[in-house]
């Protein structure tokens, strides 16, 4: 696919889309699955929560830091606030305004089979050790893997996908509107979505339908949620936004 190219809405009414980790899902995923996919990550020796967030206004010094399974490493991952991409799914992005990378560090890759709908792990004795000792903190179980070296020639660079902060955002757009859902927090303004195909949206990330038709191939729906829904701008900007759910998979 050729490099994105930008599409200028000219409508007060935009479809959009919020992208995020879907979590455990019953008879299919659990909390295991979900590590194995999207890996765990810290910055500076602590794991990133919504509140420590990377912008493309922050301090790049702190480098994403993963350890996961690294017999199979997805295109697209989402181990924190932000999407981890791969080489190829930077390229394909190149050219988007409003989107930087990062190269993330491997600190550790393992190789461990897992699929969704096996739970062949929970015989697993270091498993069963894990979840015997450290109760609902698991992340020794990752960390005791032995890594292995070929697995970091093999995958190739992936890179943190950053976005601008609300604060940028805010101040380029005096007259942007809060989206609040359960899904999406994020500023947005018809300025803003017709200049930005991806805004951050804690704990999603908010991209529209350019930006979608070239990460969907890559959004496994074992481990990605979304929702699609309608923004409606009205005239009178002291009049709150309108928004309509359209479809949600989360």
């Amino acid at each position: 696919m050729s490099a994105y190219q930008p599409m200028i809405e000219s409508s007060p009414r935009f479809r959009l889309h919020a992208i995020m980790q879907r979590g455990p899902r019953p008879g299919r995923t659990t909390v295991f699955h979900d590590t194995m996919f999207h890996g765990l990550a810290w910055r500076i020796g602590r794991r990133p929560a919504v509140l420590d967030p990377l912008f493309i206004e922050s301090d790049r010094t702190r480098p994403l830091t993963l350890v996961r399974n690294g017999s199979i490493v997805p295109q697209v991952t989402k181990p924190a606030n932000n999407l981890v991409v791969s080489e190829a799914i930077r390229d394909k992005l190149a050219g988007i305004p409003g989107v930087e990378f990062l190269p993330v560090v491997f600190f550790r890759l393992f190789h461990y089979p897992f699929k969704a709908g096996d739970f062949s792990y929970e015989s697993d004795p270091f498993w069963k050790h894990a979840c015997e000792h450290a109760g609902a903190d698991t992340d020794w179980f990752y960390f005791a893997q032995v890594d292995d070296s070929d697995l970091h020639d093999a995958i190739g660079n992936h890179y943190e996908l950053l976005l601008h902060s609300p604060n940028a955002l805010a101040e380029e757009d005096r007259e942007s509107k809060e989206l609040c859902l359960a899904t999406a927090h994020a500023l947005i303004s018809p300025r803003l979505l017709r200049k930005y195909g991806m805004l951050a949206a804690p704990p999603s990330v908010l991209v529209n339908d350019e930006v979608l038709s070239v990460l969907q191939p890559f959004l496994d729906e074992d481990y990605f949620g979304r929702q699609t829904f309608e923004v409606e701008f009205p005239a009178n900007v002291a009049t709150p936004i309108s928004i309509r759910v359209l479809s949600s998979s989360t």
